[in-house]
C-alpha cells in the first residue's frame, strides 16, 4: 500500500545575492546542528547557489538553474509509507521531495533511517549580502 501525506511546502524568493561560495546552500534538514557551515551534509537536502542539488551530502546528477536575484525556490515534501509495517516505526522512512527553481524541478525520494519529528529549513551563506524571503 502506498500512502502519501503532505508535510510541508516552503517557498523562497531570493531578493538579493552576495558573493557565492561552493558551500552556500538553501535546504531542509532533519536535525539542527549548530556550528555546521553548510547544509550539504548528512540528513539534509539542499540546492547550492550554482544549482547543484545535494541529498545527504552527495551531489545528484540533476541540477537546477543557478540561484540569482529574483529566483523563486520551492521545497515540497510528502511522507511516503510503503507498507503498514512502516507505520509502526520499522525500517526506513521516505519523503518524496520536489525542489523547484526558475521553472525547473527535481523530484526524488529522500530515505531516512527513522521517522523525524521535525524538519528544519535553513540557508547557509559564507559571505554577507544575501536576502531571502520565506513564505
Amino acid at each position: 500500500m502506498l500512502e502519501l501525506q503532505r508535510l510541508m511546502l516552503q517557498r523562497l524568493i531570493i531578493e538579493t545575492v552576495g558573493p557565492a561560495d561552493r558551500k552556500d546552500s538553501i535546504g531542509v534538514c532533519v536535525e539542527q546542528q549548530n556550528g555546521c557551515d553548510s547544509l550539504q551534509r548528512d540528513r539534509a537536502v539542499c540546492v547550492s547557489t550554482n544549482g547543484a542539488v545535494f541529498v545527504n551530502g552527495k551531489e545528484m546528477t540533476n541540477q537546477l538553474p543557478a540561484v540569482t536575484s529574483g529566483s523563486v525556490v520551492t521545497f515540497d515534501m510528502e511522507a511516503v509509507n510503503l507498507s503498514p509495517s512502516d507505520q509502526n516505526g520499522g525500517g526506513n522512512f521516505k519523503l518524496r521531495v520536489t525542489i523547484s527553481s526558475n521553472n525547473r524541478e527535481v523530484v526524488f525520494d529522500w530515505v531516512l533511517d527513522q521517522r523525524c519529528g521535525s524538519l528544519y529549513f535553513g540557508c547557509s551563506f559564507s559571505y554577507p549580502g544575501w536576502k531571502v524571503l520565506v513564505f
